[in-house]
């Protein structure tokens, strides 16, 4: 069997055949790296000598944590001073004295530790996702050879990803702990198929995260966890309390706001409420640890510390050595049995964290604090930025799977299993190691080697299903099919290779489209509705094209703005022409590279005190002519090489008559260490609020802070866009693959790039491109349309050529309500019919009318897990929901025919 464990010398067999596997490197793999095995022996063990050694070091430990002149000290001393005396001589008199101390009860007061046994691990950090593989399975064997020697000892273990792979890989193991799990004596802990990082993943990667979780544990185990569990993760979003409710789960659990660097987080029992006023039920363990000793000094601690043991008779304890280290050891489980019922000490109950959770359900939830919003980390604010082409990959993933489902729902046979396997590639690529940016070089070429097979997968499953959609009455001439998988109506210059220049494009009523030409691309200018199709026919003859031309200066204009550049490539001037006012408060997209070297964990961390020293600024800036190039009224470019430090940045600026906002894209050969790149904006806008976007929903933030808490959120993660209005207009910056902002007082920044060099020492010295948008606009961010513009920007039209006319008759979901995105169609997960996802992001109330297909037969609300809520009454074709402020609903629509 594996795992460690001893051997009785009863055993009857005449022989034992023992395999022993080591690793030359510590458990966190720092420090040296040079091991030698110097001696290997096969021992007996003085049980009875090993117990009070044992209770010994227990009673030790405990007296000196506790005040000099109390009695219970004096008390432990003294036995334990007899105990040296006697111990050669009379090891009987000993343990009589050592009983004696340990039988003294808990005090009547005491606190409850629930305890369960965990092995906390990462599926990748300091090692890559192989060993992880090889981790879990020594770690589980461990828990399964205690559970046999100590009746009533429980262990628990996370996440669903590290249970396939057990399966995959160890299938009499995992048949073991499916055994464990049925007795009672293993908890499946927590919802997620990782233990996901929740700043940077979009909302529907949460829902995927909960929902493919629970369905394997559900599946696999026939349980289903009711909370969260997210001990180490480095920050939790303004939205995930609706995600969590909304999956039909009863608490969160974490420990890491204890790492809080100004302000400490004072309180372990709490009502966390998110952006649309969902609460659930939160707990911060008191030990400040998900690898706790069992140490009776530090159940002290812990006691003393816990700011709810007025309201609350008990705490969760996670115990055991993490990360590979095995989980609990033998001293863990042999303290907790001494822990049980002893003077001065915390009860000690072997417990599934569920078990804290029933214990409490009754508690007067009135009486704990209450936390809303975010709950930030004063700490790893640089995981919003490091390694940027995980982030970017990310990004692209959740696009491209978004377009994928939609294009499965068109095709109407059912849920497809490549996209279930995707699914699951990406949710294992954001665990809080991973897309966070904070583990070793290898991890991340597995991660993006794996990100690549993904894309390439979905790439070839959306150009295969837009071919089957148009199967009909073949075509005479090129013809290309435009897919805007989007919840907008959009008008875009959509380009073609050169060999069409001398070719019309038309619509399919053969009205020509406006096409131009510039750096040997044809361009054409399409109108595509919100989910749908558009049409390029290219006939023979020569159709009316304008040709670009170089750019006659450094100014950029269209119907709402008008742009200056400088010879430096920055900004000078930005003017919104329906009000002729200015935007800009001083020159900006100033890119500068600010010094990078915090206190302590580099990959993890950016300090304040960054904005002491002196940026650097670009020590040669040159335009590149032949890219800068204008079609008057249409399309205006302008391209700078830009060298800073010993970095090269290509920037390219580009206006058309299409966008409200001016996009700026880079590429950069990055070569910095210990360096940060930041582009800097200076808004001619005045207010103590910004939104910024989270996961499905916004989140304001103070402008001006003026307390510890705000002044800690220096650098804070964001979505696809962060906005600064005032009533009259406001300011946008929209990215592409950017998460880490920072706003004071009327400067907007986006982190673009760090290079930390401890964990990776190459981490992102290689070639990036990225895209980022200013956008002004009239009145706040509704009447700015940020929202709608910066999810065009991140949603690619998709420019496919096509055989044969479309074979399929586009469903028309019609939602014209302002402030209600239809974020997701897909197939249900159960292939029983189409699922649509919605959530509200003006923040207030909204009423939607719907109109649907006419095949639509049946209309249900679900959670966000797709199981029933309640149906909904259809009237001629059409639905009414409502919505509270943020509030995201999925409805389920099952056409005629289908079960």
């Amino acid at each position: 069997k594996a795992g460690k464990y001893f051997i009785p010398l009863e055993d009857t067999q005449a022989k034992q055949l023992i395999l022993i596997e080591a690793a030359a490197n510590g458990l966190f793999g720092g420090g040296r790296d040079v091991f030698h095995l110097k001696a290997c022996h096969i021992c007996t063990v003085d049980s009875e000598l090993q117990s009070i050694l044992r209770d010994m070091s227990l009673l030790l430990d405990l007296a000196l944590a506790l005040d000099k002149g109390q009695t219970w000290r004096k008390r432990i001393l003294y036995g334990l001073n007899r105990v040296c005396d006697l111990w050669a001589q009379d090891r009987e008199q000993c343990k009589r004295i050592l009983s004696k101390l340990l039988s003294q009860p808990a005090n009547a007061s005491a606190l409850k530790a629930f305890s369960v046994g965990h092995a906390h691990l990462d599926l990748a950090w300091l090692w890559p996702l192989r060993e992880t593989k090889r981790k879990g399975g020594r770690s589980f064997a461990n828990a399964l050879r205690l559970i046999e020697q100590y009746p009533g000892y429980i262990f628990g273990a996370s996440q669903a990803q590290l249970y396939k792979w057990m399966k995959e890989l160890y299938p009499k193991l995992y048949q073991e702990v499916k055994e464990a799990v049925k007795q009672g004596s293993w908890e499946v802990q927590g919802a997620g198929w990782v233990e996901f990082d929740t700043n940077l993943i979009g909302g529907e990667s949460i829902i995927r995260q909960l929902s493919h979780g629970l369905r394997f544990f559900e599946q696999e185990f026939g349980v289903s966890p009711q909370g969260l569990w997210l001990p180490d993760c480095f920050g939790y979003s303004a939205n995930l309390p609706q995600f969590l409710v909304g999956a039909g789960l009863e608490w969160f659990m974490t420990q890491k706001l204890s790492w809080n660097e100004s302000n400490p987080f004072v309180d372990q029992l709490f009502i966390w409420e998110g952006i649309d006023g969902s609460r659930i039920l939160a707990h911060q363990l008191p030990t400040h640890d998900y690898t706790f000793s069992n140490n009776p000094s530090s159940f002290l601690q812990t006691e003393a510390r816990y700011a709810q043991a007025e309201l609350c008779d008990s705490f969760l304890n996670l115990y055991g050595i993490g990360d590979g280290g095995g989980g609990p050891t033998h001293e863990h489980i042999e303290y907790g049995l001494r822990l049980q019922d002893l003077e001065g000490m915390p009860r000690f109950i072997f417990a599934k964290g569920q078990d804290f959770f029933d214990h409490i359900r009754d508690l007067d939830r009135e009486l704990l604090p209450k936390y809303f919003g975010e709950l930030y980390l004063e700490y790893h604010r640089g995981t919003y930025t490091t390694q940027a082409l995980m982030k970017k990959n990310n990004r692209i993933s959740e696009v491209l799977l978004s377009t994928a489902e939609y294009l499965a729902a068109l095709l109407d046979k059912g849920y497809p299993r490549v996209l279930n396997e995707v699914w699951e590639d990406v949710l294992l690529l954001q665990f809080h190691d991973i897309l966070p940016g904070s583990s070793i070089g290898e991890v991340y070429e597995d991660a993006h080697a794996i990100s690549a097979h993904s894309h390439e997968r979905l790439n070839t499953y959306i150009t295969e299903g837009i071919r089957t959609l148009h199967s009909g009455e073949g075509f005479d001439h090129p013809v290309f099919a435009a897919f805007n998988a989007g919840a907008f109506e959009r008008e875009e210059w959509l380009e073609f290779e050169a060999e069409y220049k001398d070719m019309r494009a038309v619509d399919e009523e053969g009205n020509e489209y406006p096409t131009l030409f510039w750096l040997d691309k044809v361009r054409v200018k399409v109108k595509l509705p919100a989910w749908g199709f558009a049409y390029v026919h290219w006939r023979a003859g020569s159709g009316s094209i304008s040709e670009a031309e170089p750019a006659a200066n450094l100014c950029m204009e269209n119907e709402h703005l008008k742009a200056e550049f400088t010879p430096q490539g920055t900004l000078s001037s930005l003017i919104l022409k329906s009000t002729g006012r200015e935007m800009l408060a001083q020159e900006s997209n100033l890119i500068r590279l600010w010094e990078d070297e915090p206190n302590n964990w580099g990959a993890w961390d950016i300090n304040h005190f960054y904005r002491d020293t002196v940026p650097w600024e670009p020590h040669e800036v040159k335009l590149i002519p032949q890219r800068c190039v204008q079609v008057e009224g249409c399309y205006h470019s302008l391209c700078f090489e830009i060298k800073i430090g010993s970095s090269t940045i290509i920037q390219q600026v580009e206006l058309t008559d299409c966008a409200p906002y001016l996009k700026i894209s880079h590429e950069v050969d990055w070569k910095e260490h210990h360096k940060m790149l930041r582009v800097h904006f200076y808004a001619n806008v005045i207010s103590d609020v910004a939104s910024t976007e989270v996961a499905m929903g916004v989140y304001q933030r103070s402008t001006k802070p003026s307390n510890s808490f705000e002044l800690a959120k220096f650098e804070f993660p964001a979505h696809t866009w962060v906005d600064l209005s005032q009533r009259d207009c406001g300011l946008a910056l929209i990215n592409d693959c950017k998460y880490g902002h920072r706003i004071v007082d009327n400067e907007l920044e986006i982190n673009l790039l760090r290079s930390p060099a401890d964990v990776d020492p190459n981490a992102d010295i290689h070639r990036h491109s990225y895209s980022y948008g200013i956008l002004p606009h009239l009145g706040d961010r509704m009447q700015g349309g940020v929202l709608p513009q910066a999810h065009r920007f991140n949603t690619p039209v998709i420019v496919q050529e096509i055989a044969a006319k479309a074979s399929f008759r586009l469903p028309e979901y019609s939602c014209q309500t302002e402030g209600v995105k239809l974020h997701t169609i897909k197939p249900a997960d159960d292939s029983s019919g189409t699922v649509l996802r919605f959530y509200e992001y003006a923040g207030c109330d909204a009423e939607l009318v719907l109109s649907l297909p006419e095949e639509c037969q049946e209309a249900q609300l679900c959670d966000i897990r797709e199981r029933l809520l309640e149906s909904v009454t259809m009237d001629k074709g059409k639905l009414r929901l409502h919505f509270k402020p943020y509030e995201i609903k999925t409805l389920k629509l099952t056409k005629r025919g289908n079960k």
